[in-house]
């Protein structure tokens, strides 16, 4: 994104604005999106609307993440609060819409599965699960995007 907002062609001219664009999970810094760094100007600049899905519970933001970055990181706490938002730029806490379901990352391996405990507490289930049949049993925050879109699509 700081790249196309870099290049001229897509500044001068809006019919190349990206329509929208939703972080799940976002594994950056809470101060990334901000107005006064690259990528926020880029955001302010380049789509027409931009949304971040966070959640405060989300068991490898909140241990991996913070360990290894040392920072906050935006799907865990959203933007930085002293930071200016874009223009175009919503949150949504989509903690209650994380199962708490064992499996519902789909990746069935101990290191994913055994954290999750509570609602919220699952990286790997922003996206919905299927049961053995094959059929949706939980769109998870999908259902969040899919309200974005319709909102913005009228």
């Amino acid at each position: 994104m700081i790249t196309l907002n870099n290049n001229e062609t897509w500044k001068s001219n809006s019919a190349y604005n990206i329509s929208s664009i939703h972080l799940i999970g976002a594994a950056i810094s809470d101060r990334a999106t901000s107005k006064n760094c690259p990528f926020g100007i880029a955001i302010d600049n380049i789509v027409n609307n931009f949304y971040n899905l966070y959640n405060p519970q989300d068991n490898i933001l909140q241990g991996l993440y913070v360990k290894i970055e040392n920072e906050n990181p935006l799907g865990l706490l959203d933007l930085h609060k002293d930071e200016p938002f874009p223009s175009n730029y919503t949150e949504h806490n989509v903690m209650s819409e994380i199962s708490s379901f064992r499996k519902t990352s789909g990746i069935y391996k101990p290191f994913v599965d055994n954290p999750v405990s509570r609602w919220g507490n699952n990286h790997s289930g922003y996206i919905g699960f299927r049961g053995i049949d094959g059929k949706l049993k939980d769109d998870v925050a999908i259902n969040v995007i899919v309200g974005d879109w319709k909102t913005n699509n009228r």
